[in-house]
């Protein structure tokens, strides 16, 4: 699974297992703040899918930390250092994702910024 990661967002649907309780969550990436919504009416079809105004604001670290002030109970700093060392460290690819890298340059730049693993440890 590489289609999710801290440049999205995702829908979580939590159930307590003691209270019997079911709660939702909504931390799927929006538009940016300054957007409208006449804002891509004179931009090509493709302007919303590919290129600068494609950017929306992630809302996976923001909805993952929400998630973890209400139900976690480890630490924060704990949860990420598994995390901290995956960056620094790398990981062997699988062939799909290994495919989708080659065929998509637009991703090499993400997965060779010598600073990620500086980010990473930011959200600490």
């Amino acid at each position: 699974m590489h289609s999710m990661g801290i440049g999205g967002g995702f829908l979580m649907v939590y159930r307590d297992g003691q209270t019997n309780q079911s709660f939702t969550l909504d931390s799927r990436e929006v538009a940016p703040l300054a957007t409208h919504r006449e804002f891509y009416k004179n931009v090509s079809p493709l302007g919303s899918l590919f290129g600068p105004l494609a950017v929306a604001v992630p809302g996976e670290m923001h909805g993952l930390y929400a998630a973890h002030k209400r139900f976690g109970k480890l630490p924060w700093s704990q949860l990420l250092q598994p995390v901290i060392l995956l960056v620094e460290r790398g990981f062997v690819m699988n062939h799909e994702l290994h495919q989708t890298l080659q065929e998509k340059l637009y991703f090499k730049e993400a997965w060779t910024a010598p600073s990620l693993a500086e980010h990473v440890r930011e959200l600490k």
